[in-house]
């Protein structure tokens, strides 16, 4: 939580707010604002950075939208993986997995979790650990393919429902496709 937006906190609070955050030891005023995120300041208050008061509202974490997309490497017909950026800080993300598809050319392939064969519209909702980087998300799912029939391939949905520290986005979903690779 930030620093309150009132002119009574203290140095204790600014520190807790620094170093519960992944900012440094903080010890002085002179550290604080060593140890400051620039951007965490609220303009109102920040002046001259040589006031306990330009803390007032000062937030350490500057949260994000994060930014919901796939990746795909090589040929046409690689894997895609769904990506999670723009992560601010360590954080829990609760993301949804959605088998909603696919398309076969001749032979259906055999979809699973855990080892149980699943059908179109089966959703499992996970929790994942992220820190600042950008995220490959490898789907949950298994796939059996019948037959090699290049032209085969399945659709899965992501749907980030929420962050436990940055904005989800209004479009907060991505959909690979993961063709038949014999």
């Amino acid at each position: 939580m930030a620093v309150s937006n009132t002119d009574d906190f203290s140095l204790e609070d600014v520190k807790n707010e620094i170093e519960n955050n992944g900012g440094s030891t903080t010890n002085s005023l002179v550290e604080a604002f060593a140890n400051a995120n620039a951007n965490g300041f609220d303009s109102s208050y920040q002046g001259n950075k040589d006031s306990l008061l330009n803390f007032r509202n000062y937030n350490h974490i500057i949260h994000n939208i994060l930014v919901i997309g796939t990746d795909a490497t090589g040929a046409i017909n690689s894997t895609r993986f769904h990506t999670i950026s723009n992560v601010s800080a360590t954080s829990v993300v609760s993301v949804k997995f959605t088998y909603i598809g696919n398309f076969v050319a001749d032979f259906s392939p055999t979809v699973s979790y855990n080892g149980n064969t699943i059908n179109i519209g089966y959703s499992i909702t996970m929790d994942l650990n992220l820190d600042p980087s950008t995220y490959v998300i490898e789907q949950p799912f298994s796939v059996a393919w019948t037959n090699c029939d290049t032209g085969t391939n399945i659709s899965i949905k992501m749907e980030v429902l929420s962050s436990s520290i940055d904005t989800v986005p209004t479009q907060n979903s991505s959909t690979i496709s993961i063709y038949d690779h014999c």
